[in-house]
C-alpha cells in the first residue's frame, strides 16, 4: 500500500495518542478526525492498527472492566454504559463480559461498602445503610444485591469499620 503524506501523519498520531493508554478504535477514531484527517485516511490507519493488534476493542474492555469493577469502584451495569459511550460496540462488551466471573459483581459491590464505611465509620449503622443503598444505586449496582448486602452488613463480619 502506499502511503499518502496524509496518512504517514494520520497514522504517527494515532500511534502517539496510543502511547499515553489504550484507547477503543472509536476514541482513535474521534481523534484523528477532529485533527482534521480524512475518513477513508482514518478508516484505512484503524484498519492497520487492529491488524498489528494495537486497537482491540474486546481487549479495551476487558482491561477496564478489571479496572472498574474488579477493583470495587463500579458496577457492571455502570461500567459497560461507560464503555459504550467510549464507542465499544455491545458485541465487543458481551464477548469482555463473558471473562468475569458470575460474582464479580458481588464482589465488587462488598468491597465498595467496605471503603463506604470505613469513611463513614462515625455513622451510626441505620444512617450507614441509607447511605450505602443510595451509593450501590447510583454507581449501578443491581437494586436486590444492594439491598440484601446493606441489609445483612455486620461490620465486625464484614471487616467495615
Amino acid at each position: 500500500m502506499s502511503e499518502t503524506t496524509g496518512e504517514v501523519e494520520a497514522w504517527n498520531r494515532a500511534l502517539q495518542y496510543l502511547a499515553r493508554r489504550s484507547r477503543s478504535a472509536a476514541q482513535v477514531r474521534e481523534h484523528l478526525q477532529r485533527q482534521g484527517h480524512p475518513v477513508e485516511v482514518v478508516d484505512r490507519v484503524i484498519d492497520r492498527l487492529r491488524e498489528r493488534g494495537w486497537i482491540d476493542d474486546v481487549a479495551y474492555a476487558r482491561r477496564w472492566l478489571e479496572i472498574r469493577v474488579e477493583a470495587g469502584r463500579t458496577s457492571i451495569w455502570r461500567a459497560r454504559w461507560e464503555l459504550t459511550r467510549q464507542g465499544v460496540r455491545g458485541e465487543d462488551i458481551d464477548r469482555a463480559l463473558a471473562a468475569i466471573p458470575k460474582d464479580r459483581e458481588k464482589q465488587a459491590a462488598i468491597r465498595w461498602l467496605r471503603l463506604h464505611r470505613r469513611r463513614h465509620r462515625n455513622d451510626d449503622l441505620t444512617t450507614w445503610r441509607a447511605k450505602a443503598y443510595r451509593g450501590l444505586m447510583q454507581n449501578g449496582f443491581d437494586r436486590d444485591l444492594a439491598f440484601s448486602l446493606v441489609a445483612s452488613w455486620d461490620d465486625e463480619q464484614m471487616g467495615g469499620s
